[in-house]
């Protein structure tokens, strides 16, 4: 089997490497046994009977922390061995063959978003929960929902909660990132196993036209500033059982699950050197790492420290150019609905920018795509990224953020809980006004 060498801002997507069939089968017994211990034997019968990306319609989306939760606590060790396999058997890391796993491991379970919006456990409830107690969950919910008012989040838990609107937490998805400013290291290669539903509709979304450049972004959650231009996306489908490695410092996102599929992933990362870290991070640490030439020898105990502080460093990204430049149109009034605004010259307009319409209270997105002009609401109704900067195509524009593709003609998004208001325009005495 020949090795298979990923670098700097590549992803690949490898079909056959070291004990495939077995480390899915059992990465889904895995799955299977949980669910008969969570919620029940009917259930793992429903789900076995359905398949795994039919999940969402069986276990209720509220037991899904008790799942993650657990298969972290029972597949590690198996998760730890299949990555040094594959390292070894499937990468081509570097001439010694050496390397070190990240002792921290994902986890991931999506529920389409329509099903995901109806859990009860906010962020609030999710910090009371004792997860540790999977084989009583319905107890600890109940439990946790009666003691949320109550409960003090720290300002890193209140943050994520004002990023993500107050949505469920298992509708929290990532932004667009790169992983070092999460706290974790440069030069590294992330593994990526699909264990079901991992669709174009549902995949991880890369930016690759942003790659070499420094972006901005936030400390806490560290996402990329959606005012910036990140250029076309790409969301990577795989079939189950198919592995992504990719360089985790391509800019890359969660798409909103706007699907009739569970997406289930887990997840692992290789260091092929001394692991090193980003300067400016303010996100938690991921110290702990197990090294190749230990887990040879069977040795799963033994772990090696990186600190921050010790290990860090700022990489040099170019600077930003040619980015996209939007003319600003400014009305000194409050965006009322049912009116007239007199809004630019007809001469003035140039047919190849996109405008940004500043009321008192509002901003709206001006832009012409085959020479038909569109008028619409500039926050995606998701978690309000600026439209502005998404990518445009067609008669369309993909959010910058979580990758809900809007329809111009109707306002209508992949995603039934979401739209945005398009807006009529006039011309009189060649000036455009706009009818809202």
């Amino acid at each position: 089997m020949k090795k298979v060498s990923v670098k700097e801002g590549q992803s690949k997507v490898i079909s056959s490497y070291f004990n495939r069939q077995e480390f899915i089968r059992n990465a889904k017994k895995g799955i299977f046994d949980l669910l008969k211990e969570i919620a029940g034997k009917n259930i793992q019968k429903k789900v076995e009977s359905a398949g795994l990306n039919k999940m969402h319609l069986y276990f209720s989306p509220e037991y899904l922390p008790f799942l993650e939760a657990t298969l972290k606590k029972k597949f590690n060790d198996s998760m730890y061995k299949q990555i040094f396999y594959v390292g070894k058997n499937n990468l081509l890391l570097n001439k010694e063959n050496v390397f070190y796993i990240d002792k921290s491991i994902n986890y991931r379970i999506i529920y389409p978003f329509n099903i995901a919006v109806k859990s009860k456990i906010k962020r609030s409830t999710y910090r009371l929960l004792n997860l540790e107690n999977y084989k009583r969950a319905k107890n600890e919910i109940n439990n946790a929902i009666k003691k949320q008012a109550t409960y003090k989040m720290s300002k890193s838990d209140l943050n994520k909660v004002k990023y993500f609107k107050n949505l469920p937490t298992i509708c929290f998805g990532h932004g667009p990132h790169r992983d070092t400013w999460f706290g974790h290291t440069f030069s590294a290669l992330n593994l990526w196993w699909s264990i079901t539903g991992v669709t174009e509709k549902t995949g991880v979304t890369v930016y690759k036209d942003v790659n070499k450049f420094e972006l901005d972004h936030d400390n806490d959650p560290p996402y990329v500033k959606t005012e910036q231009y990140l250029g076309k996306p790409k969301t990577i489908s795989l079939k189950d059982g198919n592995l992504l490695v990719f360089d985790p410092e391509i800019l890359h996102a969660t798409r909103l699950n706007a699907s009739n599929q569970t997406r289930i992933v887990f997840s692992g990362r290789i260091n092929t050197i001394k692991p090193t870290f980003y300067k400016k991070s303010k996100a938690s640490e991921y110290p702990y790492w197990i090294f190749s030439k230990d887990l040879e020898v069977g040795n799963y105990n033994k772990i090696h420290t990186f600190f921050r502080k010790n290990n860090s460093i700022v990489k040099p990204y170019r600077k930003r150019v040619g980015k996209r430049k939007d003319i600003v149109v400014k009305i000194n009034n409050k965006f009322i609905s049912n009116s007239k605004f007199k809004l630019i010259e007809m001469k003035k307009i140039n047919k190849n920018l996109s405008y940004k319409i500043k009321f008192i209270n509002t901003t709206l997105c001006m832009i012409f795509i085959k020479n038909e002009l569109k008028i619409f609401n500039i926050k995606c109704p998701h978690l309000q990224a600026d439209l502005s900067n998404g990518y445009f195509e067609k008669n369309h524009v993909i959010c910058p953020g979580h990758q809900l593709t809007y329809n111009l003609k109707n306002g209508k998004s992949t995603c039934k809980n979401f739209k945005i208001k398009l807006f009529k325009t006039k011309i009189e005495n060649n000036y455009l006004f706009l009818q809202t």
